[in-house]
Order: C-alpha cells, then sequence, then structure tokens
C-alpha cells in the first residue's frame, strides 16, 4: 500500500498543471469542416484516412466533400438541416460527412444494419428529407418520402471542387445521434459543432496526439465515442484509420497495428481485457507495437484488467479510462491510469478542462467528499438538448445552481452515482435509474419492456439483467395472453425474430422466460426480487422446446441472493424498506406510515429491549449472523443498511469488479491539492519541534519583501499611515459598484437587501496597466479584477524585495493566493452571452489567477489558489512555508485578494446576520455586533532564511512557525470551536521554537462578533496569558479596513511586519466598552487603543491568527531581525550610478517623479536613504525595461534635482543618459563603460 500511495501521490502531481488549467485552446470560431479545409491547404498529401487497401489524402477528402456538398445546397439544405448518412464505415462514409457539414447540414447516422422498423422510427422521429447512400452495399432503409444521393453516382463528379461559401456557425447543428429511450423509443442528441471541435483540441493536448499519430476509428457513427475518433485526429492533421468490420482477434490485432503503424486507439474495456488474456501467456505477439496510448470507454474498468495488463509487453503504453456520455459529447472525464497503483474499483478521474463537474445530492446540494451523489456535469461543450423532445431536455438538463456565467450554466444529469476521492479524483458507483451497459452499449431497459409488451400475443413482460461484466446479459420475463383456445403456447424463437426487426442486436434478451403471471408486491409493484433465478439448464431445455418454463423447476432464491443481484444502491434501498417494514411490525405501526431513515432507531420509537427483537429479525431475513451490538454500532436504518451491504453481505456494484473500498483505506491516499483546500502533510513528514529557541536558519523562513492595495493604502507607506493615525477606512458603498439605494434596508429579513451602507473599498478596481503585463485590452477586459491586482500587487512585492523579476525566470519559485471560489459577473455583467469572448475562461476562476502569476513572471515553482474562506490567504502563507521548508520551491510569493464585485456577495452574509449594521468591525467592544466589510489585497516574498542571509537580502522579518487546523465538531457549522483553538496555538508555539511568553503581541482575527470574540481571547488567554510580566497585546486590522475575507491573514501579518519595523504597535479602533463576556479581570490581556512602543529589551515576536468560517484556521508567528543587507556608504565614496527603466517614455517620466516624491516623503520623516543604497537597489533590484536612464550623481538632493527636470522634460541634463533597448533581456550594465561596469561590480 505505501509504494501504491507513493506512486499515486507521483502521478497526481504530474497531473496536477494538466487539469488546474480549465482553459481550452478551441478558436471558437471554425466548425469541423473549416479545419478540414485548412488542413487541406497545410498538408494537402498527407494522407488522412485510411480504409484497407485504401487511402486519400486531405486535398483529395476536401475536394469530393465539396463536391457532394453543393449538390446538397442545391437540393436546399441549410446550417441545422439534418441530413441522414446510410454508409458503411469506408471511405465514402468520410466523406458523405465533411459533404453534409460543408453544405452546412448535421448529419444524422443510419446504420444499413439497423433493423427496417427502427430506421423508420428514426427517419420518421428526425423528419429528414435527405439521405446520402451508396449502392456498392445493402441497406435495410425503409421507403418513405426522403430523397436519397447516391455517393457512387457519376454525375457528382462533375460538380465544383472550391469551397462552398456558406455561412455556419460553432453553434449550428454538426450531428444527430440517437439512443435507447426510456419511453420504447430512441431519441435523437443533438450536437453542436463547437461541442465537437472544443473535445478534439482538448484531448488532444491531454493526449499528447500529433500529426504523425495514427488513431482507429473503432465505433461505428452512431456512437459518441466516433466523434473524438474520426475528428480529433482530422482536426489536428494526423490519420484516422477505419477499423474492418470484424474485430480482431489477439493474432491479427497485433499484425494490424504494425501494418497500419497505429499508435492510439480507443476500444471497449472488455475487449481489451479479452485480448490481454491471450497476450499473458503469448507476449511475444505485442513485443514493439507502435502502440503508444490505449483509451478505454463505454463501460467500467476491472482492476483484473490492470493486472494483466502489467504483465504483458505493452504495460509500457499509455492507458487511459475515459468517461463521457452522447449528451457530453465526447470525453467528460478522464484518468490516466498509474501503471504501479493498485485500484479496488478504477476511478473515471478528474473532469477534462472546460467541463464542470457536481456531485449533487436529491435537493440539488453539493455532497461531502467521500460521500456518494448524483453526477452531473456542465461546462462546455454539452449536447443542445433531444430532437423534438422539449419536456425531456428540461429534464435531463437543468440549470447550473452554482454558476453565474450565462453560457456554462447548464448541468447533464448523468443518472451516474459517483463520489470524490480526498485526492480530488471521482470514482464511478452505479446507475440510478434502470439504464444499463451492455457490451459498452447504452441500454435503457424500460425500452426493451416495451417493444415486448407491444407484440400482440404478449401480456406482460419484465426486462432484468444477470450476471456481471463480460458475463451480463439480458432476461425477458413474458406472461402471453389468452387464445380463444386457453393460454398461448408461445414460440420463443419468434419472439427472437419479432426483437430483431425492432431493436439493435445488444438491446434483444439472451433468454426468454415464459411464466403464468408476473410477481407482484402488496402494493401492486412488479417484485423482482420474486422473478425466478435463470437456471441455465431449464431455460436452454425450454428455449429448444419452445415451451413454457415449468416455474416448480426454477428456485426462489433468498433475499440475501436477490440482493446479491443488485447494484449497491438498489440493494442498500431494497434492503432499507425491508427493515423498515420489520420496524413496523415491531413497534405497531401503520404499513402505509412512513419512518425516517435517518432518525436514530430510539427516536423512530425502538427501546432497548426490541432492538434484540430487530436484530433477530435481520438475521434471519439475511441469514447471516449478527453481532448484538450492531444496532447501537449503527444508529440509524440508514447507517444500518448501508453498513450490512457493503460488509456484511460485501455487495459490489455491478460490472465495477471487487467490493467496495474501506474508508480507511481510501484515506490511505495522500490528497491532491486543489483549488479550495490548503496543502495537507503527513503526520510522519511533520519534524517534531523542542520547546526551546532553535538556533538553525534551516527551520527559519525570511520575509524578504511586501507589498499590498488596501482600502485608502495603495502601497505599504500610506498603509503604516493609515494604521499609525488611527484611520477607520470605512465609506459609503461607492456608486460605481452598484446604487446602494437599490439595496439597502433597515430591516435583514427583507428579502434581497442589505441592512448596511458602508465598506472598505480600494480606488480604481477597474484599471489596469495592461501593456505593462504584456497584455492585450481585449484579454484585459475579460480579466477578472483580481487577476489584475495581484499581478500590480506581486510587482510591488518583487520590487519591494529587489528582486527583479527576469531574475527568477524559469526559477522554482512558488505561488500561494488565497482567493474566493465567486465567478467575476464585474465582466460578464449586461454582456450578451454571444458576445463571449476566449479570454472569459482563463481571466476568472480561482484556479487561473496563480496560475497567471506564475506564467507572467516565469516561475516553475508550485502554483495553487487556496480557498479555506476566511483564513485562506494565511493558510496559503502557511503552505508556502512548509514548501519552502520541504524543499519544494526556493522562493515564494504568499498572500491573498478579495474583492467585492457585486451587491449578491454582501446580501449573502446579511442574511447570515453577520455584518456590522453601522458597517463598524467593534472587537473586544460590548457594542460588537457583527464585523465590517472590506476588500484588497496583499502578497509577502519569502525565501529560507539561509538563503536569504547567502543572496544578502534585506530581510523584514521572520516567520519562525505557523500551524493549521479544524474547529472540527463545534455547536454550529460557522461556530468557532475554542479548544481548536487552543490546540492550533499549541501547535504553532511548538513548531516556533519559543515560549508562550515570548509572544508580546497577537493580530487577532477579531471580526467583532458577540460570539467569536470571547470564544477567542479566551483561547488566547489560556494558552499565551499565563506567567507573563507584560500582558498581551491584542489588536485587530479589521477595525481599520474591514474584513478582507480571503486577504484577511495577510493583511494582519503586513501590519504586524510593519510594526517591527516602525517600532509602534498601532491603535486598535472602536475599543471604548469592554465586552462583558471576556473575562478581562482574569485575563492578562490588553489592547493599545493608541500608537504603543513594543516593550524595550525584548526581542519583538507576534503571532497572527486567521479563522475561516468554514472552520479552519491557521496562526502565524513571526519575529524582528536586525541583520538587514545593506550597503556601507562611508567605504564607497561619490559618485553613484543611478539607473531607472520602464516600459515607455511616458511611464519612465511617472517612475522619475515616483521616486522623487519617495524621496522627500523619506527626507520628511528622516528616514532618508543613503546614495549608495538607492544606487545598489536600482541596479540590482529592479527589472530593466526597454526605456532606460542612467545618471551619475554625487548625493540624494543631486538625484532628486536631475530627476525633477527629466521628470518636467528637460532632455540637456549633464551626465544624464537615456536609451530605448528593444530587447529587455538585455542587460542595463550595457550602459556602463570598463571603468563605470567596475564601480557597478563594487557595489
Amino acid at each position: 500500500m505505501e509504494q501504491s500511495n507513493k506512486s499515486l501521490q507521483q502521478y497526481l502531481a504530474q497531473i496536477e498543471d494538466i487539469f488546474s488549467d480549465t482553459a481550452t485552446i478551441t478558436p471558437e470560431n471554425y466548425c469541423l469542416h473549416t479545419w478540414l479545409t485548412a488542413r487541406s491547404e497545410q498538408i494537402p498529401n498527407a494522407i488522412a484516412v485510411v480504409d484497407r487497401d485504401h487511402r486519400i489524402t486531405y486535398r483529395e477528402l476536401n475536394h469530393q466533400a465539396n463536391r457532394i456538398a453543393e449538390h446538397l445546397l442545391k437540393l436546399g439544405v441549410l446550417p441545422d438541416t439534418l441530413v441522414g448518412m446510410s454508409i458503411s464505415p469506408s471511405l465514402e462514409m468520410v466523406i458523405a460527412i465533411f459533404g453534409i457539414l460543408k453544405a452546412g447540414g448535421a448529419f444524422l447516422p443510419l446504420d444499413p444494419a439497423y433493423p427496417e422498423e427502427r430506421l423508420s422510427t428514426m427517419i420518421n422521429d428526425s423528419n429528414v428529407s435527405i439521405v446520402v447512400t451508396r449502392n456498392a452495399e445493402p441497406s435495410n432503409l425503409p421507403d418513405g418520402s426522403y430523397q436519397t444521393v447516391n455517393i457512387d453516382d457519376p454525375a457528382l463528379s462533375q460538380m465544383l471542387e472550391t469551397n462552398p461559401d456558406v455561412s455556419v456557425l460553432p453553434s449550428n447543428l454538426a450531428c444527430c445521434l440517437y439512443t435507447s429511450g426510456s419511453t420504447g423509443l430512441p431519441k435523437g442528441v443533438l450536437i453542436e459543432h463547437h461541442a465537437i471541435v472544443s473535445n478534439a483540441f482538448t484531448m488532444k493536448r491531454l493526449y499528447h496526439l500529433t500529426p504523425n499519430d495514427r488513431v482507429l476509428l473503432f465505433a461505428t457513427m452512431n456512437y459518441v465515442a466516433a466523434l473524438e475518433q474520426l475528428f480529433m485526429p482530422l482536426i489536428i492533421g494526423a490519420r484516422v484509420v477505419l477499423r474492418e468490420p470484424e474485430l480482431w482477434n489477439a493474432v491479427s490485432f497485433p499484425a494490424k497495428v504494425r501494418s497500419y503503424g497505429l499508435t492510439c486507439m480507443e476500444m471497449l474495456p472488455d475487449y481489451w481485457h479479452t485480448l490481454l488474456s491471450a497476450w499473458k501467456d503469448k507476449p511475444e505477439l505485442v513485443k514493439k507495437l507502435p502502440l503508444r496510448m490505449v483509451i478505454l470507454s463505454g463501460d467500467a474498468v476491472r482492476p483484473e484488467t490492470l493486472e494483466l495488463w502489467r504483465q504483458t509487453p505493452l504495460s509500457s503504453i499509455r492507458l487511459l479510462n475515459v468517461y463521457g456520455m452522447t449528451e457530453t459529447p465526447v470525453s467528460a472525464m478522464l484518468f490516466d491510469i498509474p501503471k504501479d497503483v493498485d485500484f479496488q474499483r478504477v476511478p473515471i478521474g478528474l473532469p477534462a478542462p472546460g467541463r464542470t463537474v457536481r456531485i449533487l445530492d436529491d435537493k440539488l446540494q453539493p455532497v461531502p467528499d467521500g460521500e456518494e451523489g448524483n453526477l452531473f456535469i456542465g461546462g462546455s461543450g454539452l449536447a443542445r438538448g433531444y430532437l423534438n423532445r422539449p419536456e425531456l431536455t428540461e429534464e435531463k438538463f437543468i440549470r447550473d445552481p452554482f454558476s453565474s456565467e450565462p453560457n456554462l450554466n447548464r448541468l447533464y444529469k448523468t443518472g451516474d452515482r459517483v463520489r470524490m476521492l480526498p485526492n480530488g479524483i471521482i470514482e464511478y458507483i452505479c446507475r440510478i435509474d434502470r439504464q444499463e451497459q451492455i457490451r459498452g452499449y447504452r441500454v435503457e431497459l424500460d425500452e426493451v419492456e416495451l417493444t415486448l409488451k407491444n407484440n400482440s400475443t404478449v401480456k406482460d413482460a419484465v426486462v432484468i439483467t444477470y450476471g456481471t461484466g463480460v458475463n451480463k446479459k439480458l432476461l425477458a420475463y413474458v406472461v402471453l395472453k389468452e387464445s380463444k383456445h386457453g393460454a398461448s403456447n408461445g414460440n420463443l424463437s419468434l419472439y427472437r425474430e419479432y426483437m430483431t426487426k425492432k431493436l439493435l442486436n445488444h438491446m434483444i434478451p439472451d433468454r426468454f422466460i415464459l411464466l403464468e403471471r408476473i410477481p407482484l408486491t402488496p402494493n401492486g409493484k412488479i417484485d423482482r426480487l420474486n422473478l425466478p433465478i435463470p437456471d441455465e439448464s431449464v431455460l436452454s431445455e425450454a428455449e429448444n422446446k419452445n415451451v413454457q418454463v415449468d416455474e416448480k423447476k426454477l428456485s426462489k432464491r433468498h433475499f440475501s441472493d436477490q440482493l446479491k443481484t443488485m447494484n449497491r444502491i438498489y440493494a442498500i434501498k431494497t434492503l432499507n424498506a425491508k427493515i423498515a417494514d420489520e420496524i413496523k411490525k415491531i413497534i405497531g405501526i401503520d404499513s402505509i406510515e412512513k419512518i425516517d431513515t435517518k432518525l436514530g432507531f430510539y427516536e423512530i420509537g425502538l427501546n432497548s429491549l426490541n432492538v434484540i427483537e430487530l436484530t433477530n429479525r435481520i438475521q434471519n431475513l439475511i441469514e447471516i449472523p449478527l453481532s448484538s451490538t450492531i444496532i447501537f454500532d449503527h444508529p440509524s436504518l440508514n447507517d444500518l443498511t448501508e453498513y450490512l451491504v457493503k460488509n456484511i453481505l460485501k455487495i459490489q456494484d455491478v460490472g465495477t469488479g471487487d467490493a467496495v473500498k474501506e474508508k480507511h483505506q481510501i484515506d490511505d491516499h495522500p490528497p491532491l491539492t486543489l483549488v479550495g483546500s490548503p496543502v495537507m502533510m503527513k503526520p510522519e513528514m511533520q519534524k517534531s519541534k523542542i520547546e526551546i529557541e532553535k538556533e538553525t536558519d534551516s527551520d527559519l523562513i525570511a520575509v524578504i519583501g511586501m507589498g499590498c492595495r488596501f482600502p485608502k493604502a495603495p502601497e505599504l507607506e500610506s498603509f503604516w499611515k493609515l494604521l499609525r493615525e488611527g484611520v477607520d477606512a470605512m465609506i459609503e458603498m461607492p456608486s460605481t459598484r452598484w446604487n446602494i439605494n437599490d439595496y439597502y434596508h433597515s430591516d435583514p429579513d427583507v428579502p434581497g437587501k442589505m441592512y448596511l451602507r458602508h465598506g472598505a473599498f480600494i480606488d480604481d478596481v477597474d484599471a489596469f496597466d495592461a501593456q505593462f503585463f504584456g497584455i492585450s485590452p481585449r484579454e484585459a477586459k475579460s480579466m477578472d479584477p483580481r487577476h489584475r491586482i495581484l499581478l500590480e500587487v506581486a510587482w510591488q512585492a518583487l520590487e519591494n524585495a529587489s528582486q527583479p523579476s527576469e531574475k527568477f525566470r524559469e526559477s522554482r519559485t512558488g505561488v500561494f493566493i488565497g482567493l474566493d471560489e465567486v465567478v467575476n459577473e464585474y465582466v460578464t455583467a449586461g454582456l450578451d452571452r454571444m458576445n463571449f469572448d476566449p479570454y472569459m475562461s482563463i481571466g476568472n476562476g480561482i484556479g487561473f489567477l496563480p496560475g497567471r502569476l506564475s506564467y507572467k513572471f516565469g516561475f516553475q515553482g508550485p502554483s495553487m489558489g487556496i480557498n479555506t474562506t476566511c483564513s485562506s490567504s494565511l493558510v496559503a502563507v502557511h503552505t508556502a512555508c512548509k514548501n519552502l521548508k520541504n524543499g519544494e520551491c526556493d522562493m515564494a510569493l504568499a498572500g491573498g485578494v478579495h474583492l467585492m464585485l457585486y451587491p449578491e456577495q454582501i446580501i449573502q452574509l446579511c442574511k447570515m446576520k453577520a455584518l456590522s449594521p453601522n458597517g463598524r468591525s467593534k472587537a473586544f467592544d460590548a457594542t460588537a455586533d457583527g464585523y465590517a466589510i472590506g476588500e484588497g489585497c496583499g502578497i509577502v516574498v519569502l525565501k529560507r532564511l539561509s538563503d536569504a542571509k547567502a543572496d544578502e537580502d534585506r530581510i523584514l522579518s521572520v516567520i519562525r512557525g505557523s500551524a493549521v487546523n479544524h474547529d472540527g465538531p463545534s455547536a454550529g457549522f460557522t461556530v468557532p470551536n475554542g479548544t481548536a483553538q487552543e490546540s492550533l496555538l499549541h501547535q504553532a508555539i511548538k513548531d516556533a521554537g519559543v515560549k508562550p511568553s515570548d509572544i508580546q503581541y497577537v493580530e487577532t482575527h477579531g471580526t467583532g462578533t458577540v460570539l467569536g470574540d470571547p470564544i477567542e481571547l479566551h483561547a488566547l488567554a489560556e494558552v499565551m496569558g499565563k506567567d507573563r510580566i507584560n500582558p498581551l497585546s491584542v489588536g485587530s486590522v479589521k477595525t481599520n479596513i474591514g474584513h478582507l475575507e480571503e486577504a484577511a491573514g495577510i493583511a494582519g501579518l503586513i501590519k504586524v511586519i510593519l510594526s517591527f519595523q516602525k517600532g509602534f504597535i498601532p491603535p486598535h479602533l472602536h475599543f471604548k466598552d469592554p465586552n462583558p463576556h471576556i473575562l478581562w479581570d482574569d485575563y492578562s490581556l490588553t489592547v493599545p487603543t493608541k500608537l504603543t512602543p513594543w516593550t524595550e529589551g525584548m526581542k519583538k515576536r507576534a503571532g497572527v491568527s486567521s479563522f475561516g468560517m468554514s472552520g479552519t484556521n491557521a496562526h502565524v508567528i513571526v519575529e524582528e531581525i536586525k541583520n538587514f543587507a545593506t550597503i556601507n556608504d562611508e567605504s564607497l565614496p561619490p559618485p553613484f550610478i543611478a539607473v531607472l527603466s520602464a516600459k515607455n517614455n511616458e511611464r519612465l517620466k511617472e517612475y522619475a517623479q515616483r521616486l522623487v516624491d519617495y524621496l522627500n516623503v523619506s527626507e520628511k520623516n528622516h528616514t532618508l536613504p543613503l546614495p549608495a543604497d538607492i544606487a545598489y537597489t536600482l541596479q540590482t533590484g529592479r527589472s530593466a525595461m526597454s526605456e532606460r536612464l542612467a545618471l551619475i550623481i554625487s548625493d540624494v538632493d543631486e538625484l532628486k534635482n536631475k530627476l525633477t527636470q527629466y521628470a518636467h522634460g528637460n532632455k540637456n541634463i549633464e551626465r544624464l543618459w537615456q536609451r530605448h533597448v528593444n530587447d529587455e533581456k538585455i542587460s542595463s550594465k550595457s550602459f556602463f563603460r570598463e571603468k563605470a561596469e567596475k564601480r557597478l561590480l563594487i557595489m
């Protein structure tokens, strides 16, 4: 297990980057046939399709398709016109498909081998008026009013080869595929161009497909898998190979693969299993095949198949398990199967990029990870719906209750039950309806039943499945009508012949059983559990003689045996109902009355005596001995039945292999770090810490830079000024966001209204210097403002750290950002969904935000978004520290960002009564009534302390230790847990290697809530308030700038580090009357209400707390450091060389003026830096951009004077040079001659 977990962890790490990127590269203005046209011009002579000894190039395919298209256009084909295509797999079939598409039509596959009645149903339902056929093959096409186009007609060769001028949109139909229907009739699924093209590009990237690949078209065009197998390779310029009608056996398969040079193929899992079984004993057959990838789809992959795979030479190829449906064309989820990880159930994997997966309960609410739920699939690429079935479309394609994006707000109800494992991978459980997979095909049992009932001699019929995996079969129970001469003696061969005319081969029952009656329950429903067991010898005898089965020869099943024929979810439901009936008998209630299966047995009405009776009844029911304590161990009916099915009856899901994996085994898998969850360290990886102070630097983290954008504080100095002066940043909600009068109402219970008018907002949230970051205006317009602000603050933090970004391109620099999951309506509000552009998806969503930062700066370390609600940014800092300590990155940017972009965010909090009506956080005060809302962004730049010292970085402070935990069970989901907070503080102190009394100040979570404040201060007092000489100071930045939620923790951390540097603890606002629920006299605590100096003679140490509403808590312990890396001015006599650069001349002037302003403020505050420090920082700590300025100075006054003249347009300045450099990679050293360069190196 340990080796398997390690391998799975490595595998998850490899794919994390792929699946955190939910963008597709599909050009939205392209349709399927447009790609053929493009490839025919780019690679005209490349082979496009091979059919045995016949092949066709891209140019020939395009020309012949154009001829068909011209003819169809003359017949009146328009966009969205359905055109039948009744041609077996061949070059002509491919030509016909593209001809239909080029004419603007959508192809409807009408397999010539289908039964005539089936084809007639499809033609009548679709109302097609044109069917493309071929003379060279027989067909079961019925007579009708449609017109046929014979692709072999010589007249078509006279049509034009040029591309038709037809306007087809990606939203137009590409095809209509018919699938089995529960109403007794097949249903047509309407699929648009963009769905297939989007899937093709997404899977091309995930499959690593290139034009050199040769892909097998395994499926026929009636099945959705064919859309990927045909169009994906042709779109990218690869080669498609058509499979012969006969399946290849174990000997012919490798011969065909070598002959065609196949590199990629998709097939049914059971077919692959059969081949592997043969190759296990004859490995020489499959050595050195060109095949590099096999994709399994259409049914569950059995664990034993993987074991066979690993025992053959093909274990070196890539094996994928792909999940999808016709309604989600094509591959909605996939799992790249690791070679050395064992599974008791092979997962269906992760959502493909661009897809949304929801696991919901029956009320459309998310289920907790690890629990079963109904699978819904959304995002880009869903089918349009069902042809002529608006009610069914509305039932199956529902609105996504969790998406606000107009073009991505649909979900398809798959009908599958799944669960998400702790590592984020999804596992298939079973179906929730009567749909079954038979030999890889989707079969609605209701359609088979209804077809059989429509026979004039049949009175009633029931169809079930029996067997599992490759042995799963259909069994039909039939009751015949009475004839004039008594009961009819049915000829079973006639029923099979009848069904053959109506249904496809895989839908025809393998066995027919004639019964006198169908067993019913007391409520009059079909009692499938009491249908007789299919005994092969009895069935064969009856079928051979064409007589009714003697029911006396068919044994009845024990109840437990009946349960084992079901999938697990039906077994649980059935057993649940049976035990509920027994309970009703025991407590004497009406059989019609329902029992709440979620309640405990004692709440239902049982007592200690009749619990024993119930245990005995259950033992008799399932005929298995049970523990006398089983009902006490599983105290509700739901808990009990689930345990019995899983652990006592050991029922496995039909067709999925082994039994259900136990919970403790599932948890053995290391968690995959996904957006929205922090990195969790395995216990054995956590180093033990001693209580005494650590002497080495290896476990300490240096903060070498900071950047921020907070309300009324766009950078660090203005933030400190706000803190120092005790500024309350609250303002009335600005009209640039929304009109507060439209949303305000003082009554908190009025629907759709908020009861406060004030908050702390940052200015110019819509402003962004896109050119500076090399982002086009169009893309910038579609970017969530959080992307923009984070880029700007990250740049500010790197400059504050004197770390030019180009220095760290392709470096192991990590990015850890706390942020929320709110979909950006700031950009999309008011836009026509038809005008959405390709940048919408990558400009929004939490997964892209840290990724964009890494991409723009060229970082190659870990990059992740973290959402633990209010504690997100401090959890991000904790995660960054652990990654640095573990050697996973060498530098890290950590922080958080939170914006309030639309009023619904605030209205939701108002409905929770979480906010202060007057918009002020009054932490620890008697009038505390909720928190104030705020927004902003903060980032710190981190290194291992040893590395920072070696690199001579300016060190702002040191993070000694940190901890993260969860409240666990508390009085309510959002209610804080004081015991958990105490545990958190103990963990952080232990990790820091300090004593509790060493901490002088704690920047608290301090939201200002009646419940939260007393709990937090009590925990602090219990852990840090004892054995102190001086009281512990506590405060909260939320009293200044409100609760920044995902950026709250980083705001507190930056406040503390600034206070280290400035030597003062800022005042805590709105604290007048101490909260009476806090035991102030018993706690050694104090709240600084004015600017307070740090205690003399002690190293400045502080804690920072951040508690998430989700229950995830974080605490970080920081301390001051005095060994700043500076230049000794006395050893470096003037002159000095100062260099500045910017993207263009105007920005360079602005930069010069900002530097002058900074120096003037510093001089006023008596913090003017030395000229050598200025020169050194400008030369080594700033990025070199294209517009550059160099000047020689003797002192700071000369620098200010020259920069002021330059900023005002004076170009005739002595010893000042300006130059434009086209390549920003050219070092700024190129400005200086040999002597000057040596002086720069000395600096």
